[in-house]
């Protein structure tokens, strides 16, 4: 009998029919209850799969929120670092902003004010930034401190634990083996002949008795939990850090990186004290050592001066700080050393630099102007570099100089030979056929101030074809520094590979140029044939041995587009860290630029020519001072300056900040009615007096003997013409005019006769 199917899915309870054979209705049995566990284990399996895909999906998302914590993290770094890495560049920029008090405005106008008060507000957060984020240093350093501590501490306690279940267990094994031992003994006892009954009791006492002392020495003697272990290692951890035998540790002074201070030598007071405070509180000197730490700072006067101090309050160096505050001593210290007298305005105008020091001396300190990489380009092909660099050895087609060009994101170069004296249209040829015709036109040059590059007509080329041109400041390499680190690598190649009579230079351009560019620059980590042309890298001969690869990228798909895409983004931040590290390695050694427009500076005199029958050891190492006229490009702290130069300088106006120096003029309130100690000079600070006289050797220009007007009749200078006539026309023609006049007055010579015309002819 056939029983209905109730479910769409198990047919019902096999029921036994009426005469139904037992073993049949048996076997309809089996079958269902086997269709039911395998229904069963469908049911089950399907539940785990899904229970393992929402646990897969549970893992992504988990997997996906924690990788998005983590990008958003290294965001926050990253901007905490840069913020860290630009604190004394963004805070110097944000106090520039400030508004400072002149004689011509004392109060701010409404858009000063809101300039102040949004710098102010600016400051303040960047400040709050750099706190917070020491206290998480702070706070991270604490916690893995804490972790360290409970990590030693819970090894400790294992060991322990470990040792108490050790010695637990050979207490537990010594006690079996007693026991066994002495029923053993009883046994015997029991069994021996002729053994009375007190005997035995007294045996079995004594065996109770031994029992109980085993038992008493088998008990755990040592904390039950692991807390209560810990507790009890820090009771001991307290017990020993109180005894009152412990030593205590003496604080050590720490080495200053900065220089002795004495009250009659050059350094400035201001300078050396702030110097001195930034250093107490890097290195966290207590207040009460504070004066021990400036003591070993003094020397000479300064240090005689504490030591009086000291005299005067009855006690040593070290006792000093238990008679005054650190705030008196401050106070102390910048009146005797900060105040200016009479007396120390004259030692300071005695020792310190006068306008003859600072005309005169060499440079005593690092430079000015902290380096700023040139900006990044977006991609390649849009900002090149350019520079001729030879002469070298004539080849057959007269070529004597190399015109190099290097892409400045790819590094991309080419060595193209060219004449070292070629004029500006054949080298703007050159360029057009070597690199224009295949790379196309670049958005900007960079290069040196070459006349070539500054002439009219490539000026007007350039503008022609919607190229800037942004040439490095006067003699200052440094702007144009990748072509010149690719001349090395040319060169230093060249000297590798030519002959000795170093004929075949030429013909070993090419192979220097596909080496170079086949070779992984430093900078972006890849090679410049690989960035320059979409990802693909060059084969160079090994690759011929060697198999080809099967997943190659076909030109211009997605795939490729997207590889040359990740390529040119870490080629980028390649290229930022390594601008980084040349900053910082660079800044080592250099000073932030102090110049603003309207400043007073003194220009280096080796930017200038030399004057006729001048030699430039003898000339002052500064000429000026002269006026900022304002700052190249957007950044109002440098570091190329315009300054106002005098016309009859042959000179460019623009000059880096590491070429220029500070200009402090001299107090008159101290010294009035002196006379300028400055030598005469025609870089346009002094006037000409008057002209004493004048002349001439053969076909070279006039020279006049002139004197000064702030100086001494006897400081007297040759100068040309063309100097006179530039700086005080009115000078040169008056005295052009007293002497054509003289020589108009003078009576000329009588011619005298020759007695040979007198003489008859034979």
């Amino acid at each position: 009998m056939t029983v209905p199917v109730t479910t769409a899915i198990l047919p019902a309870c096999p029921v036994q029919g009426a005469g139904e054979p037992l073993a049949a209705y048996l076997q309809r049995v089996q079958a269902f209850t086997d269709a039911v566990a395998t229904a069963k284990a469908q049911e089950e399996a399907a539940e785990t799969e899904r229970q393992r895909l929402a646990n897969e999906a549970t893992a992504q998302a988990q997997q996906t929120a924690e990788a998005d914590a983590a990008a958003r993290d290294r965001r926050n770094a990253a901007s905490t670092e840069s913020l860290i890495a630009c604190e004394h560049q963004w805070t110097t920029i944000l106090q520039g902003v400030f508004f400072v008090p002149t004689e011509t405005q004392a109060e701010p106008t409404q858009a000063e004010a809101e300039r102040s008060n949004l710098a102010t507000v600016m400051l303040n957060v960047m400040r709050g930034v750099m706190w917070n984020n020491k206290l998480l240093q702070a706070h991270l350093h604490a916690q893995r401190q804490q972790r360290q501590q409970y990590q030693q501490d819970l090894a400790a306690v294992t060991a322990a634990v470990r040792d108490a279940a050790t010695q637990q267990q050979q207490q537990q094994q010594l006690l079996n083996s007693t026991i066994t031992r002495i029923n053993g003994i009883e046994a015997n006892a029991s069994a021996a002949p002729g053994c009375t009954t007190d005997e035995t009791k007294q045996l079995n006492g004594r065996i109770d008795h031994v029992v109980k002392l085993i038992g008493d020495t088998g008990v755990f003697n040592e904390p039950d939990t692991i807390s209560s272990t810990v507790a009890a290692i820090k009771t001991d951890i307290t017990k020993l850090q109180t005894k009152p035998d412990a030593a205590t540790k003496t604080y050590k002074m720490p080495h200053f990186d900065i220089s002795k201070f004495d009250d009659y030598n050059k350094s400035d007071a201001l300078t050396w004290w702030q110097r001195f405070l930034t250093e107490a509180s890097c290195r966290t000197v207590p207040a009460d050592d504070m004066m021990k730490a400036l003591y070993l700072q003094l020397i000479g006067g300064a240090q005689a001066w504490m030591n009086h101090l000291a005299a005067t309050n009855k006690c040593t160096i070290a006792e000093l700080h238990t008679h005054i505050t650190w705030k008196e001593f401050e106070k102390l210290w910048l009146t005797r050393f900060m105040v200016r007298n009479i007396v120390k305005a004259a030692m300071n105008e005695v020792y310190a630099c006068s306008q003859v020091c600072h005309r005169n001396k060499g440079r005593s300190r690092v430079p000015f102007a902290e380096l700023k990489p040139l900006r990044i380009p977006r991609a390649p092909r849009l900002s090149i570099a350019m520079d001729v660099t030879g002469p070298f050895p004539r080849d057959r087609h007269s070529h004597d100089g190399i015109l190099t060009v290097v892409d400045r994101l790819s590094k991309y170069a080419r060595f193209l030979p060219c004449k070292y004296h070629v004029a500006a249209p054949e080298l703007a040829r050159l360029l057009h056929t070597g690199w224009i015709t295949n790379q196309g036109v670049p958005e900007d040059i960079v290069s040196d101030r070459d006349t070539r590059f500054m002439s009219t007509f490539w000026t007007s080329l350039m503008a022609e074809s919607d190229t800037t041109m942004k040439p490095s400041s006067a003699r200052h390499p440094q702007t144009d520094g990748q072509t010149e680190r690719a001349h090395q690598t040319a060169q230093m190649m060249l000297r590798s590979l030519i002959r000795p009579d170093q004929k075949d230079w030429v013909d070993r351009l090419p192979d220097i140029e596909f080496a170079y560019n086949t070779s992984v620059h430093p900078a972006i980590c890849v090679t410049p044939f690989e960035l320059h042309h979409g990802g693909e890298k060059a084969r160079i001969f090994a690759d011929l041995l060697l198999p080809q690869a099967a997943d190659i990228d076909v030109p211009c798909s997605p795939a490729s587009v997207r590889k040359y895409r990740d390529l040119l983004i870490k080629a980028r931040a390649n290229m930022q860290k390594a601008q980084i590290r040349m900053q910082q390695q660079a800044n080592r050694r250099r000073l932030p630029c102090p110049f603003r427009e309207g400043d007073l500076v003194w220009v280096l005199s080796e930017e200038f020519a030399l004057e006729q029958d001048i030699s430039r050891k003898f000339l002052p190492k500064w000429f000026g001072p002269w006026e900022v006229t304002s700052a190249i490009g957007d950044d109002p702290a440098g570091p190329s300056f315009v300054i106002n130069i005098p016309p009859h300088l042959t000179v460019h106006w623009v000059f880096h900040a590491s070429k220029l120096a500070i200009y402090t003029p001299p107090s008159v309130d101290e010294f009035p009615g002196r006379r300028s100690q400055d030598p005469p000079s025609m870089d346009g600070h002094q006037g000409v007096d008057r002209v004493i006289t004048h002349r001439k050797y053969g076909n070279k220009p006039m020279q006049y003997k002139v004197t000064f007007k702030p100086c001494a009749l006897e400081d007297t200078r040759w100068i040309s013409s063309a100097d006179l006539q530039t700086s005080e026309p009115l000078i040169f023609a008056d005295y052009e005019k007293t002497r054509l006049a003289k020589a108009a007055a003078r009576p000329t010579r009588p011619i005298p006769v020759s007695d040979r015309q007198l003489r008859p002819r034979r």
